[in-house]
């Protein structure tokens, strides 16, 4: 459901992935219904970075890998199961949501998107639970912590599981 917000809408700016724990839209949703926010999720394919941003908002991208990407590769689009799940948890609730696919490494490019639409707040989930994701954070560092440095927005973080062990997810 995406419709033209009034300038003064508030914007909730929200990572989202598609096999992302249901927790994080389950805590947008309903801020969002609360507040009259509109809601751009924002799914960040990786595979590509932006090298170089070019006059009227075009960018030149290359593969994270070198040589993986063929000329005449196509635009990725947004996902869409994700795009279905979104629409069951924000059209019940009448919240104004649109769906945006960018590239590169998800903190710049949540903290970018964020500037150009003037976004009110960023939310992004935790990382999952498992040694691959541990390994993932360890090398990319967190997403959430990299946001909440790097530019002045505030920044909401959702726990994709509940941690009832009272350990932090580093400590096993």
């Amino acid at each position: 459901m995406t419709q033209n917000p009034s300038p003064s809408t508030a914007t909730l700016l929200v990572g989202v992935e598609p096999d992302q724990s249901p927790t994080v839209l389950n805590a947008v949703a309903p801020l969002a219904a609360q507040l009259q926010a509109r809601v751009v999720c924002v799914h960040v394919h990786t595979g590509r970075f932006i090298t170089q941003r070019l006059p009227e908002n075009l960018a030149e991208a290359s593969p994270a890998i070198s040589g993986s990407a063929h000329p005449d590769e196509q635009e990725v689009p947004f996902p869409q199961g994700l795009r279905d799940h979104l629409a069951e948890v924000f059209d019940p609730l009448q919240v104004s949501w649109e769906a945006r696919e960018v590239e590169g490494d998800p903190a710049k490019a949540l903290a970018q998107l964020a500037e150009e639409l003037d976004a009110n707040m960023i939310v992004v989930g935790t990382r999952r639970k498992g040694w691959r994701n541990r390994m993932e954070q360890f090398i990319d560092g967190s997403i959430a912590v990299s946001l909440s440095h790097r530019q002045g927005r505030p920044v909401l973080v959702v726990p994709q599981v509940a941690n009832e062990s009272g350990r932090l997810p580093w400590e096993g």
